[in-house]
């Protein structure tokens, strides 16, 4: 229930989106605005044409536009870089098992099974992302951090 709850709730005009919403009952609110908006052009129209009226309701419409935009088009960028973070590291990986062609034919001429050595490269791989897992999120949080704080001077 308290999950339900979390991302929907009961407004006036029915079951919402907590995540899209403005506040409880911004439908009727922007109708409001809206009529009064459409009544203010009108009226300055009348008056002069060189009056501007400006609503904050519409400059929203189109920052969450811009937003929606710009998600798609990092999801793209996200997506790209995984299938080539992907790509190098299977690459890499093979490269490194045919340089350690030897040394796999000693481990397994000891008595190492098929199973450990494959385990032991797959081992290899994981320690290998997670080492650059770690390391790409700090250094992405320290850039984002000394963006934020450039972007308030």
């Amino acid at each position: 229930f308290f999950f339900f709850f979390f991302f929907f709730f009961q407004a006036e005009d029915g079951i919402r989106d907590f995540c899209l919403s403005r506040g409880l009952g911004d439908v009727y609110k922007r109708q409001v605005y809206d009529k009064v908006y459409d009544s203010l052009v009108n009226a300055t129209r009348r008056i002069s044409e060189s009056v501007n009226v400006w609503s904050y309701s519409k400059s929203v419409d189109q920052i969450d536009n811009v937003k929606n935009l710009l998600d798609i088009i990092f999801i793209v960028i996200i997506i790209l870089f995984m299938f080539l973070s992907f790509f190098s590291l299977s690459s890499s990986m093979t490269a490194n098992i045919l340089e350690q062609a030897k040394e796999i034919a000693i481990v397994r001429s000891v008595g190492l099974s098929r199973c450990r050595t494959v385990f032991m490269h797959v081992y290899e791989a994981f320690v290998l992302v997670l080492t650059g897992s770690i390391t790409g999120a700090i250094i992405g949080m320290l850039i984002g951090y000394t963006l934020c704080m450039q972007r308030m001077l």
